[in-house]
């Protein structure tokens, strides 16, 4: 019985701070928007497909 509402009370804290957390990330992400930390990460997305596969390629001529 303790148990169950321990764990009640456990995941309505996890909800809430999951919640928080949220709505700091959306905070985050408008102003990561506008600066030019946005480019970095569109940058990193770009080059990081290229480099896995640049990895593969050699991962191959080694065996």
């Amino acid at each position: 019985m303790c148990l169950c509402i321990s764990n009640i009370l456990s995941f309505r804290w996890t909800e809430i701070d999951a919640d928080i957390k949220g709505k700091t990330l959306k905070i985050i992400n408008k102003k990561l928007i506008t600066s030019d930390f946005s480019w970095i990460v569109m940058i990193l997305q770009i080059l990081s497909p290229i480099v896995f596969l640049t990895f593969v390629m050699k991962r191959d001529t080694l065996i």
